[in-house]
Protein backbone atom coordinates (compact mmCIF):
# COMPACT_ATOMS: atom_id res chain seq x y z
CA UNK A 1 0.00 0.00 0.00
CA UNK A 2 1.21 3.37 -0.77
CA UNK A 3 2.46 5.11 1.78
CA UNK A 4 1.98 8.85 0.76
CA UNK A 5 2.30 10.87 4.37
CA UNK A 6 2.54 9.83 7.67
CA UNK A 7 2.42 12.15 10.80
CA UNK A 8 3.80 10.76 14.19
CA UNK A 9 4.07 12.41 17.79
CA UNK A 10 7.24 11.43 19.62
CA UNK A 11 8.21 12.82 22.68
CA UNK A 12 8.21 16.82 23.58
CA UNK A 13 7.17 19.24 20.97
CA UNK A 14 7.42 22.34 22.89
CA UNK A 15 7.91 24.78 19.99
CA UNK A 16 8.52 28.24 20.08
CA UNK A 17 10.10 31.12 18.50
CA UNK A 18 10.81 31.09 14.70
CA UNK A 19 10.01 31.42 11.19
CA UNK A 20 11.74 32.93 8.49
CA UNK A 21 11.40 33.19 4.39
CA UNK A 22 13.43 31.52 2.29
CA UNK A 23 17.19 31.56 3.04
CA UNK A 24 17.41 34.88 4.72
CA UNK A 25 16.00 34.71 7.49
CA UNK A 26 14.88 38.12 8.31
CA UNK A 27 10.85 37.65 7.35
CA UNK A 28 8.71 39.03 10.55
CA UNK A 29 6.14 38.09 12.53
CA UNK A 30 3.31 39.98 14.35
CA UNK A 31 4.45 39.36 17.93
CA UNK A 32 3.25 39.47 21.86
CA UNK A 33 6.75 40.57 22.84
CA UNK A 34 8.33 43.59 22.23
CA UNK A 35 11.76 44.74 23.39
CA UNK A 36 12.07 47.60 24.92
CA UNK A 37 15.49 47.51 26.24
CA UNK A 38 18.41 49.64 25.06
CA UNK A 39 18.97 50.24 21.28
CA UNK A 40 22.14 51.87 21.55
CA UNK A 41 25.59 49.88 20.78
CA UNK A 42 27.10 48.70 23.99
CA UNK A 43 30.05 50.56 25.26
CA UNK A 44 32.08 47.15 26.51
CA UNK A 45 33.71 47.45 29.75
CA UNK A 46 35.48 45.75 32.52
CA UNK A 47 32.59 46.18 34.38
CA UNK A 48 29.67 44.67 32.29
CA UNK A 49 32.05 42.51 29.31
CA UNK A 50 31.57 39.26 31.43
CA UNK A 51 27.09 39.70 31.69
CA UNK A 52 27.23 40.49 27.94
CA UNK A 53 29.47 37.65 26.57
CA UNK A 54 27.80 35.49 29.06
CA UNK A 55 24.21 36.25 28.10
CA UNK A 56 25.49 36.44 24.34
CA UNK A 57 26.23 32.88 24.50
CA UNK A 58 23.56 31.38 26.68
CA UNK A 59 21.10 33.21 25.33
CA UNK A 60 20.25 35.85 27.82
CA UNK A 61 17.61 33.24 29.33
CA UNK A 62 18.47 30.94 32.34
CA UNK A 63 14.58 29.22 31.30
CA UNK A 64 16.35 27.73 28.65
CA UNK A 65 17.29 24.64 31.20
CA UNK A 66 13.33 23.70 30.52
CA UNK A 67 14.85 22.76 27.17
CA UNK A 68 16.11 19.96 28.91
CA UNK A 69 19.25 17.47 27.12
CA UNK A 70 16.20 14.87 25.97
CA UNK A 71 17.20 16.07 21.92
CA UNK A 72 17.86 13.45 19.06
CA UNK A 73 21.50 11.89 18.26
CA UNK A 74 22.84 13.64 15.53
CA UNK A 75 22.10 12.08 11.89
CA UNK A 76 20.75 12.66 8.89
CA UNK A 77 18.96 16.23 8.58
CA UNK A 78 19.55 16.41 12.37
CA UNK A 79 20.86 19.71 13.91
CA UNK A 80 20.20 18.17 17.82
CA UNK A 81 23.24 17.33 19.95
CA UNK A 82 22.48 16.49 24.03
CA UNK A 83 25.25 18.50 24.93
CA UNK A 84 23.38 21.34 27.20
CA UNK A 85 26.19 23.72 27.77
CA UNK A 86 26.38 24.12 24.02
CA UNK A 87 25.27 27.81 22.78
CA UNK A 88 22.01 28.80 23.81
CA UNK A 89 20.37 29.77 20.35
CA UNK A 90 21.67 26.67 18.92
CA UNK A 91 19.79 24.93 21.58
CA UNK A 92 16.87 26.86 20.93
CA UNK A 93 17.16 26.19 16.59
CA UNK A 94 17.75 22.49 17.69
CA UNK A 95 15.07 21.98 19.85
CA UNK A 96 12.68 23.98 17.26
CA UNK A 97 13.53 21.69 14.02
CA UNK A 98 13.92 17.99 15.68
CA UNK A 99 10.36 18.68 17.80
CA UNK A 100 8.91 19.30 14.21
CA UNK A 101 10.37 16.97 12.75
CA UNK A 102 9.04 14.33 15.48
CA UNK A 103 5.90 15.42 14.65
CA UNK A 104 6.23 15.00 10.65
CA UNK A 105 7.54 11.94 8.79
CA UNK A 106 7.35 12.29 4.83
CA UNK A 107 7.96 9.04 2.46
CA UNK A 108 6.93 8.44 -0.79
CA UNK A 109 7.34 5.10 -2.74
CA UNK A 110 7.22 6.63 -5.81
CA UNK A 111 4.07 4.77 -7.49
CA UNK A 112 2.30 7.83 -8.18
CA UNK A 113 3.54 10.91 -9.59
CA UNK A 114 1.20 13.12 -7.64
CA UNK A 115 -0.04 12.74 -4.40
CA UNK A 116 -1.35 15.51 -1.77
CA UNK A 117 -2.02 14.58 2.07
CA UNK A 118 -3.87 16.39 4.50
CA UNK A 119 -3.67 15.20 7.88
CA UNK A 120 -5.56 16.55 11.10
CA UNK A 121 -4.91 15.17 14.53
CA UNK A 122 -4.78 16.16 18.12
CA UNK A 123 -2.94 14.06 20.78
CA UNK A 124 -2.97 14.56 24.77
CA UNK A 125 0.31 14.74 26.31
CA UNK A 126 1.52 12.59 29.16
CA UNK A 127 0.77 15.05 32.20
CA UNK A 128 -1.98 16.62 30.43
CA UNK A 129 -2.72 18.91 28.16
CA UNK A 130 -2.67 18.48 24.15
CA UNK A 131 -1.42 19.15 20.55
CA UNK A 132 -3.20 19.30 17.43
CA UNK A 133 -1.44 19.11 14.56
CA UNK A 134 -2.25 20.56 11.12
CA UNK A 135 -0.36 19.26 8.35
CA UNK A 136 -0.16 18.65 4.52
CA UNK A 137 2.22 17.28 2.64
CA UNK A 138 2.76 17.18 -1.20
CA UNK A 139 4.97 14.71 -2.58
CA UNK A 140 5.38 16.19 -6.44
CA UNK A 141 6.70 19.26 -5.12
CA UNK A 142 8.33 17.93 -1.72
CA UNK A 143 6.98 20.67 -0.01
CA UNK A 144 5.19 20.26 3.38
CA UNK A 145 2.93 23.36 5.33
CA UNK A 146 0.85 23.89 8.13
CA UNK A 147 0.51 24.40 12.02
CA UNK A 148 1.30 22.92 15.22
CA UNK A 149 -0.90 23.96 18.30
CA UNK A 150 -0.07 23.08 21.97
CA UNK A 151 -2.70 24.19 24.80
CA UNK A 152 -0.98 23.58 28.09
CA UNK A 153 0.84 20.48 25.94
CA UNK A 154 2.63 18.56 28.89
CA UNK A 155 5.09 15.63 28.07
CA UNK A 156 7.57 14.47 30.96
CA UNK A 157 7.07 17.00 33.08
CA UNK A 158 7.58 20.02 30.45
CA UNK A 159 4.63 22.10 29.24
CA UNK A 160 4.28 24.08 26.23
CA UNK A 161 1.56 26.59 24.76
CA UNK A 162 1.13 28.33 21.92
CA UNK A 163 0.86 27.59 17.69
CA UNK A 164 3.56 27.71 15.13
CA UNK A 165 3.19 27.71 11.70
CA UNK A 166 5.43 25.37 9.03
CA UNK A 167 6.64 25.39 6.20
CA UNK A 168 9.41 22.86 4.81
CA UNK A 169 11.05 20.76 1.95
CA UNK A 170 11.82 17.34 1.45
CA UNK A 171 13.05 15.16 -0.62
CA UNK A 172 10.06 12.57 -1.56
CA UNK A 173 12.07 9.33 -2.04
CA UNK A 174 13.86 9.22 1.62
CA UNK A 175 11.82 11.55 3.39
CA UNK A 176 14.36 13.33 4.61
CA UNK A 177 13.48 17.39 5.32
CA UNK A 178 15.87 19.70 3.47
CA UNK A 179 14.71 22.82 4.76
CA UNK A 180 12.16 24.18 7.80
CA UNK A 181 11.14 27.49 8.18
CA UNK A 182 9.35 28.25 11.31
CA UNK A 183 7.56 31.35 12.77
CA UNK A 184 5.10 32.05 15.91
CA UNK A 185 3.74 35.51 17.52
CA UNK A 186 4.54 33.77 20.78
CA UNK A 187 5.11 30.65 22.24
CA UNK A 188 6.07 29.70 25.75
CA UNK A 189 7.94 26.62 27.70
CA UNK A 190 7.60 25.70 31.51
CA UNK A 191 9.64 23.05 33.41
CA UNK A 192 9.56 23.13 37.38
CA UNK A 193 10.51 27.00 38.11
CA UNK A 194 12.16 27.45 34.87
CA UNK A 195 10.29 29.64 32.19
CA UNK A 196 10.47 31.49 28.91
CA UNK A 197 8.29 32.46 26.22
CA UNK A 198 9.86 33.54 22.48
CA UNK A 199 8.65 34.96 19.37
CA UNK A 200 10.11 35.73 15.51
CA UNK A 201 11.48 33.93 12.87
CA UNK A 202 13.93 30.58 11.99
CA UNK A 203 14.69 29.12 8.88
CA UNK A 204 17.04 25.56 8.97
CA UNK A 205 18.58 24.33 6.16
CA UNK A 206 20.34 20.61 6.15
CA UNK A 207 23.02 18.91 4.10
CA UNK A 208 24.56 15.90 5.13
CA UNK A 209 26.25 16.39 8.38
CA UNK A 210 26.36 20.33 8.76
CA UNK A 211 22.81 22.32 9.43
CA UNK A 212 22.55 25.92 9.10
CA UNK A 213 20.30 28.38 10.83
CA UNK A 214 19.06 32.27 10.27
CA UNK A 215 17.33 33.33 13.21
CA UNK A 216 15.46 37.00 13.77
CA UNK A 217 13.41 36.85 17.39
CA UNK A 218 12.82 38.10 20.59
CA UNK A 219 13.02 35.68 24.18
CA UNK A 220 11.68 36.61 27.05
CA UNK A 221 13.19 35.41 30.50
CA UNK A 222 9.60 34.68 32.44
CA UNK A 223 11.58 35.08 35.83
CA UNK A 224 13.24 38.46 35.21
CA UNK A 225 10.78 39.45 32.35
CA UNK A 226 13.70 40.67 30.91
CA UNK A 227 13.37 40.31 26.70
CA UNK A 228 16.44 39.85 24.72
CA UNK A 229 16.93 39.93 21.16
CA UNK A 230 18.87 38.70 18.01
CA UNK A 231 18.96 39.87 14.47
CA UNK A 232 20.24 38.23 11.30
CA UNK A 233 21.85 35.77 13.74
CA UNK A 234 23.42 32.63 11.43
CA UNK A 235 24.55 29.81 13.04
CA UNK A 236 26.44 26.91 11.35
CA UNK A 237 26.69 22.87 12.95
CA UNK A 238 29.14 20.76 11.66
CA UNK A 239 28.98 17.33 13.19
CA UNK A 240 32.44 15.37 12.94
CA UNK A 241 32.38 11.57 14.30
CA UNK A 242 32.93 12.59 17.94
CA UNK A 243 32.29 16.30 18.11
CA UNK A 244 30.48 19.41 17.04
CA UNK A 245 31.53 22.65 15.79
CA UNK A 246 29.25 25.36 15.93
CA UNK A 247 29.99 28.90 14.44
CA UNK A 248 27.48 31.66 14.71
CA UNK A 249 27.65 35.43 13.90
CA UNK A 250 24.85 38.60 14.13
CA UNK A 251 23.63 40.96 16.49
CA UNK A 252 22.58 40.37 20.14
CA UNK A 253 20.96 42.98 21.69
CA UNK A 254 21.15 42.65 25.71
CA UNK A 255 18.35 44.81 27.60
CA UNK A 256 20.75 46.91 30.01
CA UNK A 257 24.02 47.19 27.97
CA UNK A 258 22.72 47.37 23.89
CA UNK A 259 23.44 45.38 21.12
CA UNK A 260 26.90 44.03 20.17
CA UNK A 261 27.89 42.57 16.88
CA UNK A 262 29.39 38.50 17.52
CA UNK A 263 31.28 36.22 15.12
CA UNK A 264 33.33 33.33 15.78
CA UNK A 265 37.03 32.73 14.18
CA UNK A 266 37.16 30.05 16.00
CA UNK A 267 34.14 27.73 16.13
CA UNK A 268 33.12 26.39 19.74
CA UNK A 269 34.09 22.50 19.74
CA UNK A 270 31.95 19.87 21.84
CA UNK A 271 32.59 16.32 22.19
CA UNK A 272 30.30 13.87 22.34
CA UNK A 273 30.59 12.69 25.95
CA UNK A 274 30.59 17.05 27.01
CA UNK A 275 28.65 19.36 28.30
CA UNK A 276 30.52 22.13 27.53
CA UNK A 277 33.34 23.34 25.18
CA UNK A 278 36.93 22.53 25.17
CA UNK A 279 37.68 25.05 22.23
CA UNK A 280 36.63 28.10 20.66
CA UNK A 281 36.35 31.99 21.08
CA UNK A 282 33.54 34.19 20.69
CA UNK A 283 34.38 38.17 19.78
CA UNK A 284 32.05 40.71 20.82
CA UNK A 285 32.11 43.92 18.82
CA UNK A 286 30.62 47.09 21.10
CA UNK A 287 30.71 50.96 20.63
CA UNK A 288 34.56 51.77 19.73
CA UNK A 289 35.31 48.88 22.28
CA UNK A 290 34.52 44.97 22.35
CA UNK A 291 35.71 41.80 23.99
CA UNK A 292 36.81 37.55 23.42
CA UNK A 293 34.69 35.08 25.10
CA UNK A 294 37.32 32.01 25.03
CA UNK A 295 36.52 28.69 25.93
CA UNK A 296 39.68 27.76 28.19
CA UNK A 297 38.49 23.62 29.27
CA UNK A 298 35.15 21.94 29.72
CA UNK A 299 34.93 23.94 32.86
CA UNK A 300 36.35 27.45 31.85
CA UNK A 301 35.89 30.05 30.01
CA UNK A 302 37.89 33.02 29.93
CA UNK A 303 37.40 37.16 29.03
CA UNK A 304 39.27 39.60 27.63
CA UNK A 305 38.24 43.03 27.12
CA UNK A 306 39.18 45.85 24.57
CA UNK A 307 38.25 49.00 26.48
CA UNK A 308 39.47 51.54 23.51
CA UNK A 309 38.56 49.23 20.54
CA UNK A 310 41.93 49.34 18.70
CA UNK A 311 42.13 46.08 18.70
CA UNK A 312 44.35 45.05 21.30
CA UNK A 313 42.62 43.32 24.16
CA UNK A 314 44.25 44.83 27.22
CA UNK A 315 42.34 43.44 30.20
CA UNK A 316 42.22 40.10 31.09
CA UNK A 317 39.41 39.64 33.47
CA UNK A 318 40.31 35.94 34.17
CA UNK A 319 38.65 32.47 33.79
CA UNK A 320 35.55 31.61 34.95
CA UNK A 321 33.49 28.64 35.50
CA UNK A 322 30.86 27.31 32.63
CA UNK A 323 28.65 26.55 35.57
CA UNK A 324 28.29 30.50 36.46
CA UNK A 325 26.49 31.00 32.73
Amino acid sequence: MKKIFVLFVFGVFLITGCGGSGGSGTGSTASSLSYTGSTSQAVVDNSNANDIASNAYQGGSSGFVALGTDLESPGANSLSSNRSGAPGYFRIATFLTDSVKRNISLADDGIHAQATKSITQTEVGTCGGSITIDLTGDTSTGTVSGTLAETNYCSYGTTGNGTITVTGTFDPISGNITKLTISTSSFSVKSGSDSFTMSGTMTASFSGSTGTIVMNFLVQDNATLKVFKIENFNISAIYGVSFIDISMSGRFFDPDYGYVDISTPTAFTIANNATWPSAGVMILTGQNSGAKFSAISTSLYQIEVDADGNGTYETNMGTFGWASI
